[in-house]
């Protein structure tokens, strides 16, 4: 992870700072990369998602480690104006202090790395913090998409407001793998065992089965709160997807929504809906939307879709629920702010 400094907007190449660096020196898949800064927080708290380190059923087991800074959610201070040395950030209070489960797999360690915030997690691929409501309802809560491997894809939530303590559950957020893949025990031959004191279970998994409902799939895309312009629900569920997540499975090219309790993260009866035949209706003649690898959001809220194999970029906008070519999207937004 590396810094840079920019003046408006143009970034200086040779202001590069290294923030942080974390082997992987075994195979070259699971790499999660994502990061972000949390909305609502002091502004220099660097949220940063690493995969398990690859191959099948974390065979060094770095997800339970807490020695290892792969399969982990990192969070790190790097001040007002950013770092001046490499590897000069400093620990916010609230992330791990101690590994309360002891050793109970394959090169187990008491050691908790400063870095660690929270753990046990696969490859998590895409996350994303939620902006909150106008009154500030959701504002900062964390939600993960990590990849499953052969059973079930998971969405998991930590709360804004959550801090890791010093004993009992609340010393650590352990999502479960390589002992869980979503809500089960990793199935055979993984390396399933048992519950972790400090297991956080996801608060959404789907299974991989072909044409499973509401939702199935390979390889989640962790998504966004919808926190944009009013936006019509066609399904009647609710007035518009004002703090509705959605996400996709990038195999199954499905697309899904669901919405939690902002503050236990739990997930609102009724509210899993499968939308994909209603927004790919939608998809523009000569373009697709097959392979979501990544969602984005603008400051206005406004929700993008990225296609990896074609390039396409897409808004979505009401009417009730469509895609709109992000040219044209980008269009309108130039010529509304130029009027």
């Amino acid at each position: 992870i590396d810094q840079f400094t920019a003046n408006a907007g143009v970034v200086n190449v040779n202001s590069r700072v290294n923030v942080i660096t974390v082997p992987h020196p075994t195979n070259s898949n699971h790499n999660g990369g994502w990061i972000g800064f949390k909305p609502g927080d002091d502004g220099y708290n660097l949220y940063i998602a690493t995969g398990d380190g690859g191959s099948g059923n974390d065979p060094p087991n770095n997800a339970q480690n807490t020695n290892s800074l792969l399969g982990k959610m990192l969070r790190v201070n790097v001040g007002a104006t950013g770092l001046a040395t490499s590897n000069s950030y400093t620990i916010p209070s609230g992330n791990m202090t101690v590994n309360i489960n002891g050793p109970i797999q394959a090169n187990p360690s008491n050691i908790v790395r400063p870095e660690i915030f929270a753990y046990g997690l696969r490859n998590p691929f895409r996350n994303s913090f939620d902006r909150g409501s106008p009154t500030g309802v959701g504002l900062g809560n964390l939600i993960i998409g990590d990849v499953g491997q052969n059973a079930r894809e998971e969405i998991d939530f930590i709360a804004s407001s959550r801090v890791n303590g010093t004993s009992g559950p609340q010393a650590g957020i352990n999502f479960g793998w390589r002992l869980r893949e979503g809500n089960i025990q990793t199935p055979p031959p993984g390396a399933g065992g048992p519950l972790p004191l400090d297991y956080v279970g996801p608060a959404f998994d789907y299974v991989q089965t072909n044409g499973a409902s509401p939702f199935y799939g390979r390889s989640v895309t962790g998504g966004y709160v919808y926190r944009g312009p009013a936006l019509a629900d066609a399904t009647g569920t609710n007035g518009d997807l004002n703090g509705t997540y959605l996400f996709t499975d990038y195999i199954s090219s499905q697309i899904g929504s669901l919405r939690t309790d902002p503050l236990t993260g739990e997930i609102i009866p009724g509210s899993i809906i499968n939308r994909t035949s209603e927004i790919l209706s939608s998809v523009p003649p000569g373009q697709t939307l097959s392979g979501v690898a990544t969602f984005a959001e603008d400051g206005f809220g406004n929700l993008y879709m990225m296609d990896l194999s074609s390039g396409d970029v897409f808004r979505v906008v009401p009417e009730p629920l469509l895609l709109v070519p992000a040219v044209l999207a980008f269009a309108l937004i130039r010529r509304k702010k130029a009027a």
